[in-house]
């Protein structure tokens, strides 16, 4: 299986069917997440010949599809999400939630963050090492965090996991200021008429049961991990990050990804599944 490897969405499966095409389909919420699978996928001990990769376009149209039933077999990969914290994790035989809050945080694991930097280590005389830039990245967007367990705890109506940390970041202190953060937030709400006292003590409390428990990959968004990992990354490696965008530096992660325990896990899983539907014998 390569990138070549033809997408189909469900509408395109369902249409096959009319050509009595049975093929089972491995389901995925994106086409930007086709990439991170199929490097996944290259350790599995299925015949991905015999698969069809399939775009659901998003993860409400999945769970739709799922609810209306589908007339072949299929597996589906679905982002959590906040799931995990609303305990809204639909137990069910075709359906795989990732273990994070999605995809991108497996590419942000210390493993994965480990192969970048000895890569990028041999070219540079700067050592850092995986929690180094793990902690700071974190550290550099806690007010973005902060934020979205405010958002989460007070149903406050703004937009939060669909921007761009850029909107907040203060590029000489090299992190989200609270200012920034604060100033976003108070904006927003007074365009909606919405009051609220918040609480931000308490928020803070709840911020360190995250790291405590080691849940905070469960509650934050991967995509905003990992912009601020690159940049951290472009903070310590700015020589060979000078013209790096962040694709190519995705793209750099996601060929480590075998290297990341969680996704392999995730890989035994999906293995697993297509046994159990298929019947079949790996």
């Amino acid at each position: 299986m390569n990138s070549s490897t033809p997408k189909l969405t469900i509408q395109d499966k369902l249409n096959t069917r009319f050509f009595g095409d049975n093929t089972p389909a491995l389901i995925v919420e994106g086409k930007t997440d086709t990439m991170v699978y199929e490097r996944l996928l290259i350790n599995s001990q299925l015949d991905w010949k015999e698969i069809d990769i399939v775009i659901g376009l998003s993860k409400s149209n999945i769970l739709k599809h799922h609810d209306q039933g589908l007339p072949f077999k299929y597996v589906a990969l679905l982002d959590a999400d906040y799931d995990y914290y609303f305990d809204q994790i639909i137990d069910d035989d075709n359906l795989i939630y990732t273990k994070f809050y999605n995809m991108e945080n497996y590419l942000t694991t210390k493993n994965v963050l480990k192969r970048i930097i000895k890569d990028f280590n041999s070219v540079s005389s700067k050592h850092i090492n995986e929690d180094d830039i793990l902690n700071e990245a974190i550290e550099a967007i806690i007010p973005f965090i902060l934020s979205c367990i405010a958002k989460i705890k007070y149903d406050l109506p703004i937009s939060l996991e669909d921007q761009n940390i850029e909107r907040w970041w203060h590029n000489s202190e090299k992190r989200i200021t609270i200012s920034n953060m604060h100033a976003y937030i108070d904006d927003e709400l007074k365009k909606r008429d919405f009051e609220i006292d918040i609480n931000w003590s308490e928020l803070n409390e709840e911020y360190e049961n995250l790291l405590e428990t080691h849940s905070i990959d469960k509650f934050l968004n991967g995509k905003h991990k990992l912009d601020a990992i690159y940049k951290m990354f472009k903070k310590h490696f700015p020589d060979h990050m000078a013209h790096r965008g962040i694709n190519p530096f995705k793209v750099d992660l996601i060929r480590h990804i075998n290297s990341c325990t969680h996704a392999n896990e995730l890989l035994d899983s999906i293995d697993y599944r297509f046994q159990k539907i298929l019947s079949v014998s790996l």
